[in-house]
C-alpha cells in the first residue's frame, strides 16, 4: 500500500467514489486493485471482506457448490465473462483447470497470491463475490454469485476458506512487464 493511504483512507474514497470500478479507483488513488478490496477486511456498514485462501486447489474444488456463478477476467484489453457451475476441477504444479461446458479456464497457481471473499451492498441487495490477485495485487479471477445460485453455501464455503490473518492491509510485489516474445 502506497505509504500516504491508510486503509481508513482508502475506504473514505471508495465512499466518495461509489459508483466507480475498484479497478478504476485503485488506478486513480495509485494502489492495486487488492489494496483496495483488502482495505474492507472485517465488517464496514453492510461492505464485508473476509480474507481466504488463495490457493486453487484449496478454493475451486468448492466453488462448484455454489451452483451457476458468473466468472470474470480482465485485463487492459479485454473482459472475459463466463455464466455456469465450477464443475471438475484437475490440480497440477504447473498448470490447474477446470473442466465444463460453460466454465473451461486454466489456471496458474503460482500467480494465486490473495484471496477475498467480498459483499457490497448494491440497490439490488448484496452482491457476494470470490476475488483472487496475482503478487502485484492485480485480479487474476472473480466469481460473482447470481440470483440463480446456491446462496446458502456462501457462508459454510467462506467460513471454511477464511485464513487467520484477517488484517486491512497486504504488501505488493512490483508488477513484472510482460514477456516480449523473442
Amino acid at each position: 500500500m502506497t505509504e500516504h493511504l491508510t486503509a481508513s483512507d482508502i475506504r473514505s474514497a471508495k465512499t466518495d467514489a461509489i459508483k466507480i470500478r475498484d479497478r478504476d479507483l485503485a488506478e486513480k488513488l495509485g494502489i492495486s486493485e487488492a489494496q483496495l478490496v483488502v482495505a474492507f477486511a472485517g465488517t464496514h456498514g453492510a461492505h464485508r471482506v473476509t480474507r481466504i485462501a488463495p490457493h486453487p486447489d484449496e478454493v475451486l474444488p468448492r466453488v462448484k457448490e455454489l451452483g451457476e456463478v458468473m466468472a470474470l477476467t480482465r485485463n487492459a484489453s479485454c473482459v472475459h465473462e463466463r455464466v455456469g457451475t465450477f464443475l471438475e476441477y484437475r490440480a497440477g504444479p504447473h498448470a490447474s483447470m477446470v473442466l465444463g461446458p460453460d466454465i473451461d479456464t486454466r489456471i496458474f497457481p503460482k500467480h494465486w497470491a490473495f484471496g477475498f471473499a467480498v459483499e457490497v451492498p448494491t440497490e439490488n441487495g448484496t452482491r457476494k463475490s470470490l476475488q483472487f490477485f496475482d503478487h502485484a495485487g492485480d485480479a487474476l479471477q472473480k466469481i460473482y454469485l447470481r440470483e440463480s445460485s446456491n446462496h446458502a453455501a456462501w457462508e459454510p464455503l467462506v467460513s471454511d476458506l477464511a485464513i487467520e490473518d484477517q488484517s486491512d492491509t497486504i504488501r505488493v510485489a512490483p508488477a513484472r512487464p510482460p514477456k516480449v516474445p523473442r
